[in-house]
């Protein structure tokens, strides 16, 4: 395998790296720290409770135990990695009998090397390099690769996408079908197809879509000898049934509920059954079963999951008998007249006559999101009390579950609890941290504040909760535009579109005579020109028809008056509704990157974010790798300097644009992950096709030409088929001269120390934003140049 001692050593450390938990490094430093921490407690939980297979728990030993070292709790990370190299004892992975974990090895060889013990580190590269002469090697290395693909998908719902790419290359690779790793692949494809764990736009086509994970639960329920698995597969099979009863064409029209029953039958006590039994038989309105169940699962093992689900059952109590209630007074049919598409109190349809029967079907999507202007008001309900102090169990249980937190402010809002409900979906959005958040949840709960706020203002009558709800629609609005091209089921699902509507008409300020359309452009173009934009825009808005003129005066005008919040408002309703009046692309992007840099400068950060997104979402070039298959192949950003040895200012740069709180890039340095036996000309040219955009950084240290870095740069300057001119950047650091023709992103001169130790996060989130910003600005302004070379050719 290996031809020399230097080469053995070097590729044998890069594969200790790459199959251990160390591996998952960059995903654990992006998620917020009190979410691993939440995830840590439950994978602790679950490991006290026990596993289907030998195999599950050695890997969540292994994980749990890297989780402890990263928090410095080194003995705890030690006696968890000792337990596992005891159970790997006991367990053999291959056919040929190999009893050693390799992620439980490249693990302690890890931990061993950072304490220092050069001996004891040394006998685990000696053990590796032993496994690796074994002719069952690779095998060993899917089922490492089985194992961290298993954790990232613990990490949530962003890296799912990535999990999934993991198992297709060790699981689907595996010379033996190992039941424990299918499952994890099966319940990964499963989740993925779930609408609340959208990410990205790639993600809008894999709603529903969960096809192949029916495949293989069915697959595992014929071939696995553990209980626990086939149980908890049955459970799986019936509910993906269960949501795609209509598609006869795509699945068995098998009575799913004799899934659910057999899954109890062979496992009694699986604390997983029970809950899923007792979900399904809410879905089926069996709520008395469906109590007893879910109290039942809670005597097996207490579980948020479980809580959550009994208060799901208690809400639905009262939902069921509010509708019974209604039947006898036969006003059911008269609601259904008034308003055929009016969402009920608690998410579901009345009256409705659903012509199309898939699953992508808006009504259906609409039921799912549970996104609800008006609620059933029963203060005081003792059903739904009981749902109250569930939910809270659950969330007492995990803080990071936001389905329950979610579920637990329309309860509040049904027991007349408003600011209750307001401060629990303040929760949800206040903890959004970028791409580990689920988006479609943020709309969700946006537009539920703008709900509570609308409740409030009809008993407190204050204006100010009228522009409270504004602003929290218009943050809806955000996201949805990020969406809405690839899933335009979303704008008649989500309710912020209509609601943010209504309430301009309602409460519009602006009272005009009889003036014609002229005399109103006439005088708003007055008030423009005295800086009184505010009434600019009341003139704009009662402009009829309105154009894409009016339309660009309005978010002008609005922008001009410092009100950034309702500009974009009304850019993303017009981006929403596909409406031909929408401003050309050039107006959106300087409306959004004008917008981010107000937020930016007024440290309002966490609308910055979005801003940048969506002033990313402008850029042709990341827009066309939206739809690339494979994430890792494209390269974001590709950084080349001048240095002759490691430069500290690219590696800051790198880690700036890598680890943002804003928006975080995949970005290459050089020749830094060039492998051992490839010419460093070959992975310049081969990485330069994989980038969207090159950046060439100068500061003081002069071109060097000897150094090979130099050389390669110099190629590619003089040779276009190396990079377009089309996609490069120069970045330059304050006063330094900018050598080449290019544009240029301009570092501020205390870049150098961005990163000191007591530098004020604000002041570090100021200096991202405006550099992140400036950049995607530079790159628009080259994606512009290319449209007009490609339309002149």
């Amino acid at each position: 395998m290996f031809h020399n001692s230097e080469e053995e050593n070097t590729s044998c450390l890069e594969e200790m790296r790459k199959f251990s938990s160390f591996s998952l490094e960059t995903e654990i430093k992006s998620i917020n720290h009190k979410k691993i921490k939440e995830r840590l407690k439950k994978l602790e939980q679950d490991i006290e409770y026990g596993y289907g297979t030998i195999e599950e728990t050695i890997c969540f030993h292994n994980f749990v135990s890297y989780l402890h070292w990263t928090y410095d709790e080194k003995e705890k990370a030690m006696e968890l990695a000792i337990k596992a190299v005891e159970l790997g004892s006991k367990c053999t992975f291959t056919a040929t009998g190999v009893t050693d974990n390799i992620i439980t090895l490249c693990n302690l060889f890890h931990f061993h090397k950072e304490n220092g013990n050069v001996a004891e580190s040394r006998k685990f590269i000696e053990r590796f390099k032993e496994l690796s002469k074994r002719d069952d090697f690779q095998e060993l290395k899917y089922i490492a690769k089985a194992e961290l693909a298993v954790c990232m998908s613990k990490l949530g719902p962003f890296y799912l996408t990535k999990s999934i790419k993991m198992f297709r290359e060790s699981v689907d690779k595996m010379s033996t079908f190992v039941d424990c790793w299918q499952f994890h692949f099966a319940l990964t494809l499963n989740r993925k197809a779930h609408l609340l764990n959208i990410q990205n736009k790639k993600d809008t086509q894999d709603v529903d879509d969960d096809k192949e994970a029916y495949e293989k639960f069915k697959k595992i329920i014929e071939c696995t000898s553990s209980k626990i698995l086939k149980s908890n597969s049955l459970c799986e099979v019936g509910f993906i049934l269960y949501n795609h009863h209509n598609e006869k064409d795509k699945y068995e029209n098998l009575n799913y509920m004799e899934y659910f029953e057999e899954a109890i039958e062979i496992n009694p006590q699986s604390y997983h059954a029970l809950e899923r039994y007792g979900q399904i038989l809410r879905y089926q309105k069996n709520l008395q079963k469906s109590n007893e169940i879910l109290e039942r699962s809670l005597k097996v093992r207490k579980t948020p999951a479980a809580y959550h689900h009994l208060g799901l059952t208690f809400q639905k109590m009262v939902l069921e008998e509010h509708y019974e209630k209604k039947k006898k007074r036969s006003q059911l049919e008269n609601m259904s007249r008034q308003d055929s598409t009016k969402v009920d109190g608690l998410g579901l349809r009345s009256g409705s006559s659903d012509k199309s029967k898939t699953i992508r079907d808006s009504s259906q999507i609409r039921a799912k999101m549970k996104s609800c202007r008006y609620v059933l008001l029963y203060p005081g309900d003792e059903r739904l009390l009981n749902a109250e102090q569930n939910l809270e169990k659950a969330l007492l249980m995990d803080i990071s579950f936001d389905n329950a937190r979610y579920d637990l402010g329309l309860v509040q809002r049904s027991l007349g609890k408003p600011n209750e409900a307001l401060k629990t979906f303040r929760y949800i959005t206040n903890s959004y941290k970028g791409k580990s958040s689920n988006q479609i949840q943020l709309i969700l709960a946006y537009e539920q504040q703008a709900f509570c706020k609308l409740d409030l203002f009809k008993t407190n009558d204050n204006e100010n909760d009228i522009i409270d709800a504004v602003d929290a629609l218009n943050r809806a609005l955000d996201i949805l535009t990020l969406y809405i091209d690839s899933f335009p089921e979303l704008k008649s699902a989500c309710t912020c579109v209509q609601v943010i509507e209504e309430i301009k008409k309602k409460y519009e300020c602006c009272n005009l005579g009889k003036e014609n359309s002229n005399d109103i452009h006439d005088f708003a173009s007055l008030y423009e020109k005295s800086h009184e934009y505010k009434k600019a825009y009341d003139l704009y808005s009662k402009c009829e028809p309105k154009t894409r003129v009016v339309y660009q005066k309005m978010v002008e005008s609005l922008k001009a008056a410092g009100d950034y919040e309702n500009a974009i408002g009304i850019l993303n309703r017009l981006i929403i509704n596909k409406d031909p009046n929408t401003p050309p692309g050039q107006f959106i992007f300087q409306m959004y990157s004008d917008a981010a840099f107000y937020s930016i400068e007024n440290r309002k950060f966490e609308e910055t974010k979005m801003r940048l997104l969506q002033c990313q979402k402008c850029i042709p070039t990341w827009e066309n790798h939206d739809n690339c298959i494979d994430e890792d192949d494209v390269i974001d950003f590709y950084i080349l300097h001048h240095c002759e040895e490691r430069c500290p200012l690219a590696e800051k740069l790198v880690r700036l644009l890598t680890e943002s709180f804003f928006v975080k890039f995949n970005v290459t340095l050089n020749a830094d992950e060039c492998l051992p036996g490839r010419t460093i000309s070959k992975y310049y040219k081969d990485t330069i096709k994989r980038a969207n955009f090159i950046l060439f950084f100068y500061h003081e240290n002069p071109l060097k030409s000897e150094d090979n870095d130099g050389i390669i740069i110099e190629k590619i300057q003089e040779d276009p088929s190396m990079g377009s001119e089309n996609n490069v950047l120069n970045v330059i650091l304050g006063d330094a001269e900018q050598p080449w023709r290019h544009p240029a992103v301009v570092l501020p001169n205390d870049f150098a120390t961005a990163e000191e130790e007591g530098k004020e996060d604000n002041e570090r989130h100021v200096l991202e934003g405006r550099l992140i910003l400036d950049i995607l600005r530079k790159t628009y302004a080259l994606q512009e140049r290319k449209e007009r070379s490609d339309a002149s050719n």
